[in-house]
């Protein structure tokens, strides 16, 4: 709390008041009995709404100087006290948040109370008036008419305090909340759906349907469903693949772009009726979003780095930002005076909430460090303009929050952001309803099942049973075996059989691509914390601490190993970088440290080192064919063309296998050999429902590995009270 002198005290949240000076908890101004320690916890997070208490922490600021053994135990019956006198849901909490191994976080709105200030005194160089004897004071008469003035001065005392209890009863009970939850769809398919920029896409209505993008393996369609619930629909499009971005003010056309190809990141945008038709092209402009105004009037939308505006048809009109990152999610007020949008930042893989006027000035962030690191998205208002309701991610989940606008004398804003969901499920995308009583979100559980392809039986079968992994790579002795754990991205190594398993990383760091050194001895991975570039590490087999390798603020990924254990090459992240960062392939000498660059391996990523040691596998930076580096002969060729990704080597030298979604836009495993360029289909992924972060590997026989998606993405209705 600020170090107000004007503080009283007291704080407000809810039902209840907690005064800080006499150590009292009241309920409806009735005194709550609560004993000393578990008052301190309460009063520290309280204290700090909305921010992480760390068990540490509470350890130094409660128990300091005190003789206490078990403080573990000590904390956690405080913590369960407080929740029994607050009425509190440790699964759905409505004030103390838990954070899992770390500490508790405040969630509820909370008011300060701001004591009475002091009478004005008379200015020094004000001279006092004569005195007046007292003799000379007449005494008023006692008629009603000399009465009046004291018994009207006494209602408007009677009058303010009436408004004044009534507006902070306000003040502490006109946190929204929800009610309830009621889940819409039911149908198995992905619905959180990233772009090529890992946008994801919205939930639209009508006012009567639900309009959404959804995906089934590689296949994505649209889709529609009643606000009340039901089966889903496929919406008919033009289009092989379309992107949803929004509808007209009117409900009568839906916003989409036509996916040319799934690695282009900026793409046409089209008007289409909602009861099918003919798809319009608007401009000649190509972007990664868009929305129109609340008049129809004006397209916002996003391209390469910059928002811009167009009219109607759109005809380019102006530039409104650009160059501070990448903007997408772009939603107007409801008044149409200024946007609010999501902005992207690749380096710190970062995102924040942004606004601006619709004439281009006054650009700001929304929450300046208010989630650090930032991780909000996807805001929009409801339809009254008093609430912008978004997404955004704390400790590896994402919830739903609300930030109050609408402000008035009976009605003061709450300053933060208050919090509406919380897990275990996350929500995303949240689209308040025509009449503003639900949020309409996307919750999600995620879990993956490990699947070898089978080839007699051609087709995927449990792997690991019980295993929720990616990322999978066995050693060379083919005894042990590394993996990331999926969804949380943390780093673990077992047995072949999955056995005497060891974590070698934790959240929130999180680590992608594990490879074994050649003597079984070091892992190399690359990975980050959450707003951090990634970098590439390296660890011990056996577990301690991680060893960047390289300094600096830019992004570095999958490292491979040369086949003697002397150098790791490795690449840039294309979809992370920003205009100044060169996509190329580097060298790490791991002797000297010494880093070259690769000849002529100008946008490309994704090295792969070939067990002979002759040869480095490279992607195109827009995944459209891999290409050989001939150590010896400092020569780059192209090996296979389409929309390639996830390429391994056999094991010896002779194959790569990678994974294929070009022709015939269909996802497989197919393998081409080094030694003539031919290319057969070795699996079919259409009817494998992947993991959103997405993978193939290598099993123990050459024959590719996968994640099967077996969690669940649907489509929620959210009750809510918005005061």
């Amino acid at each position: 709390m600020p170090n107000d002198r004007n503080h009283s005290g007291l704080v407000r949240f809810d039902l209840f008041e907690l005064d800080l000076k006499s150590g009292e908890l009241r309920k409806h101004g009735r005194p709550v009995r609560f004993q000393t320690q578990p008052f301190k916890v309460l009063a520290t997070l309280v204290s700090n709404p909305g921010k992480l208490i760390t068990r540490e922490e509470l350890r130094k600021q409660v128990w300091q100087g005190t003789t206490f053994v078990d403080f573990e135990q000590g904390l956690n019956f405080c913590v369960r006290r407080i929740r029994s006198v607050l009425d509190d849901d440790a699964d759905a909490p409505r004030f103390i948040e838990t954070v899992p191994r770390r500490g508790y976080r405040f969630i509820a709105a909370v008011e300060q109370v701001i004591a009475n200030p002091e009478l004005p005194s008379a200015p020094a160089n004000e001279k006092p008036g004569p005195a007046i004897p007292r003799s000379e004071i007449a005494a008023p008469p006692k008629s009603s008419a000399y009465m009046f003035p004291w018994v009207a001065a006494g209602l408007a005392v009677l009058m303010v305090g009436a408004i004044s209890l009534a507006w902070f009863g306000q003040r502490a009970s006109n946190a929204p909340r929800v009610l309830g939850i009621v889940p819409i769809t039911d149908d198995g398919r992905q619905k959180i759906t990233n772009t090529p920029y890992d946008f994801l896409t919205p939930l639209v209505s009508d006012g009567s349907r639900l309009f959404f993008q959804e995906t089934d393996s590689v296949h994505s369609r649209l889709a529609q469903v009643a606000m009340s619930g039901g089966d889903t629909e496929p919406v008919s499009t033009p289009f092989r693949s379309a992107q949803l971005a929004g509808i007209s003010p009117d409900h009568t056309h839906i916003l989409l772009a036509d996916v040319t190809s799934p690695t282009v990141s900026d793409m046409p945008f089209y008007s289409m009726p909602v009861i099918g038709g003919t798809a319009k092209r608007l401009g000649d402009f190509v972007a990664h979003d868009a929305a129109w105004s609340p008049d129809g009037e004006v397209l916002a939308y996003a391209t390469k780095d910059e928002l811009d505006v167009a009219g109607k048809g759109g005809a380019f009109l102006r530039k409104l930002m650009g160059g501070i990152g990448i903007p997408w999610w772009p939603r107007w007020s409801v008044d149409g005076k200024k946007l609010r949008f999501t902005l992207s930042d690749p380096k710190t893989q970062s995102s924040s909430i942004w606004e601006i006027r619709s004439d281009g000035t006054h650009l700001r962030a929304v929450l300046p460090g208010w989630n650090n690191p930032s991780n909000e998205c996807c805001g929009s208002w409801t339809p009254d303009g008093r609430y912008f309701v978004f997404q955004a991610t704390r400790d590896e989940t994402t919830s739903i929050w609300a930030l109050q606008e609408g402000t008035g004398f009976f009605r003061r804003a709450i300053p933060a952001p208050v919090q509406l969901t919380n897990g275990p499920m996350s929500t995303n995308v949240p689209l308040p309803s025509p009449d503003g009583k639900k949020i309409y979100v996307v919750g999600v559980k995620n879990r993956g099942e490990v699947v070898r392809y089978e080839l007699r039986k051609r087709q995927f079968v449990p792997f690991f049973p019980g295993l929720s992994a990616s990322d999978i790579e066995f050693s060379h002795d083919g005894r042990s075996v590394v993996y990331v754990q999926y969804p949380e991205l943390t780093l673990w190594r077992a047995r072949q059989d999955g056995s005497q398993r060891l974590q070698l990383t934790s959240s929130p760091f999180r680590a992608r691509f594990p490879r074994w050194s050649p003597d079984g001895k070091q892992i190399a991975l690359f990975g980050g914390m959450p707003g951090k570039p990634w970098k590439v590490y390296l660890i011990a087999a056996e577990g301690g601490d991680l060893q960047q390798l390289v300094a600096g603020e830019l992004n570095e990924g999958d490292p491979s190993w040369s086949p003697d254990g002397g150098s790791l090459a490795f690449g840039r992240l294309p979809w992370k970088t920003g205009t100044v960062e060169p996509s190329e392939i580097y060298i790490m000498d791991l002797k000297s440290h010494r880093v070259t660059t690769v000849p002529g391996s100008n946008g490309l990523f994704s090295p792969r080192w070939s067990p002979t040691g002759k040869y480095l596998l490279a992607t195109r930076a827009d995944s459209s064919a891999f290409l050989l580096f001939d150590l010896a002969h400092q020569k780059w060729s192209v090996l296979v063309q389409g929309v390639v990704g996830y390429p391994y080597w056999s094991r010896d030298g002779s194959y790569v296998y990678f994974e294929d979604v070009a022709v015939p836009h269909r996802s497989s495993v197919a393998r081409i050999r080094i030694k003539d360029g031919s290319v057969e289909t070795i699996a079919d992924l259409s009817a494998l429902r992947q993991i959103s972060v997405g993978w193939i590997g290598r099993g123990p026989d050459d024959l590719p590995i996968a994640v099967r998606e077996i969690g669940t993405e649907e489509i929620y209705a959210l009750d809510w009270i918005a005061h």
